[in-house]
């Protein structure tokens, strides 16, 4: 049985992706479900939840599927391909469904007619930052720390890349977690920001959108310089001169990767907008 899911779920929820050593948090999980009530569902067997999905629907131009996961002893039943041919179905007003498969689900979304896009990098870094290192060749001049009333600027500057309007996601990683949270100006003109947020396992940096790479390697070592002592973790666009290179020099290593995949049209996310991407926010929000 397919049904949405509901906050009295979030503990069971919570101990599938306990299971998987997810990186999410409860406030992940409980904000996707405030924002998106009618995109989050569970599969339910014998009364209880063996399977998760659940979708951000960025104003029907961009939906995001992520949080697909079924519990290991019931994989192999088809619990799945019901989970994302149900979600599917709800999004069938979105101009574009996306997700970032992993290769475990690679052949499952080709299946459903997914195509392929490019690839997203999993780098993380387990020791104390040697900022020492990072602060090499680092321009803070028109860095600052991003307070409330950026946040509609960020919202709008945002929306020209990425394809649709993500200020509710930008309102809820400002106010879950402000060290990570730095913009870059030219004038009156936003060029560059990022944000971050707290993870069962890692401080997950991300997003990251910026007009070059100089702009987004400033704007990570400002916020590597707020976190020296935690275990980091970005996802990676690998469309970048330079940025991956950077963070393996400075201690990165790769952990894991995923394909970017969409369904339906792609016109709200053009390459050279892709350009300015360096970043996602983790699978489950692009």
């Amino acid at each position: 049985k397919i049904r949405p899911m509901k906050s009295f779920d979030i503990k069971a929820v919570m101990d599938l992706k306990n299971a998987e050593n997810w990186n999410q948090t409860q406030e992940d999980w409980l904000f996707i479900l405030r924002s998106n009530p009618n995109y989050c569902l569970v599969a339910i067997l014998d009364n209880v939840v063996v399977g998760t999905v659940t979708a951000f629907n960025y104003q029907n131009k961009i939906a995001w599927i992520g949080m697909m996961l079924v519990a290991k002893e019931y994989r192999g039943n088809g619990i799945s391909k019901l989970l994302l041919a149900t979600i599917i179905e709800k999004l069938n007003n979105c101009d574009s469904i996306k997700l970032d498969a992993t290769s475990a689900g690679l052949p499952l979304y080709k299946k459903l007619g997914f195509i392929e896009e490019y690839e997203i990098k999993r780098l993380i870094f387990r020791k104390a930052l040697d900022i020492e290192c990072v602060l090499n060749n680092f321009d803070s001049i028109n860095l600052s720390r991003i307070i409330e009333n950026n946040l509609k600027q960020i919202g709008d500057f945002d929306e020209t890349i990425f394809g649709s309007n993500r200020l509710k996601l930008f309102e809820f990683l400002f106010w879950n977690e402000s060290r990570a949270g730095f913009q870059v100006k030219q004038g009156d003109d936003l060029i560059g920001f990022v944000f971050g947020r707290n993870g069962s396992n890692y401080f997950q940096v991300g997003p990251l959108m910026a007009h070059s790479t100089q702009v987004a390697k400033n704007l990570l070592t400002a916020v590597f310089s707020k976190l020296k002592k935690e275990s980091l973790l970005v996802d990676i666009i690998l469309l970048k001169d330079g940025l991956e290179d950077w963070l393996l020099s400075i201690g990165f290593e790769q952990q894991r990767s995923f394909t970017r995949m969409y369904l339906g049209s792609n016109k709200h996310c053009s390459h050279a907008q892709i350009e300015h991407q360096f970043l996602i926010s983790g699978p489950e929000f692009g």
